[in-house]
């Protein structure tokens, strides 16, 4: 199921209240992590890599704010490229600058109740497409990092730390591992009360521990033994 994390970007807090309303009116999107933010605080965010939705709702123009919705979403769209963006504006003349920026609608705010279902749907339509949830987002040694989950062979628990396995290199974040198994895909199977491993990159299965790709070994931990089996079981009976 697909995670959606919404953050809606006005710098009127009213705004951004009839946009959380409305969305929370639409049945499919009752669930949706909904976030506000004022300008500022949606700035400060991307500067420091702890921005982490998928979906943007962005007003045009913040009238006490030297920056606008536009070159923020510039932003957003150089740094994280899965987010989907839908502008919100009360002036039809600012539909016509949006196409400076990577974006899925426009949504004039006097017809929010009609035009914003539409433009959730198609954002959502577009984060399938890509396959956001493939993308796991942190932050290692101070630079934002998007990594294709595809080539992540485990994430492992070391102290304070996140370790994050690959065939030709590792990162090292500070998220805890319950934080960064929020973003994690189905294939992806706790096996050890400090890894999570990725199934599709198990070689073999020899006792106590689990074989890659890159001919590493991982513990598999009493505790997690008979889910991970099940739940790798089940992957394997899917993709033969």
């Amino acid at each position: 199921m697909l995670d959606i994390r919404i953050v809606i970007c006005d710098d009127k807090e009213a705004d951004r209240e009839l946009i959380r309303d409305s969305i929370q009116r639409m049945d499919d999107y009752r669930d949706a992590d909904i976030n506000m933010r004022s300008p500022e605080e949606l700035m400060d965010e991307i500067d420091t890599g702890s921005f982490d939705y998928n979906i943007a709702i962005m007003d045009i123009e913040f009238e006490k704010n030297s920056n606008n919705g536009i070159d923020m979403t510039k932003l957003i769209n150089s740094r994280y490229e899965q987010c989907v963006i839908i502008y919100t504006s009360s002036i039809l003349e600012f539909a016509t600058r949006v196409y400076e920026s990577t974006h899925c609608y426009f949504v004039l705010k006097k017809n929010m109740d009609t035009t914003l279902p539409l433009a959730m749907n198609k954002a959502v339509r577009l984060l399938e497409m890509q396959g956001v949830n493939d993308i796991l987002n942190i932050t290692s040694n101070g630079n934002v990092v998007m990594i294709k989950q595809r080539d992540v062979l485990y994430v492992e628990r070391a102290q304070r730390i996140v370790r994050i396995g690959m065939a030709d290199r590792e990162y090292k974040c500070y998220k805890s591992l319950r934080e960064i198994s929020k973003q994690l895909s189905g294939d992806f199977v706790r096996c050890h009360r400090g890894f999570f491993v990725n199934m599709e990159h198990i070689r073999l299965i020899d006792g106590n521990e689990l074989e890659l790709d890159n001919a590493e070994r991982i513990p598999i931990g009493d505790t997690y033994r008979d889910d991970f089996f099940r739940a790798y079981l089940l992957h394997c009976s899917m993709n033969i």
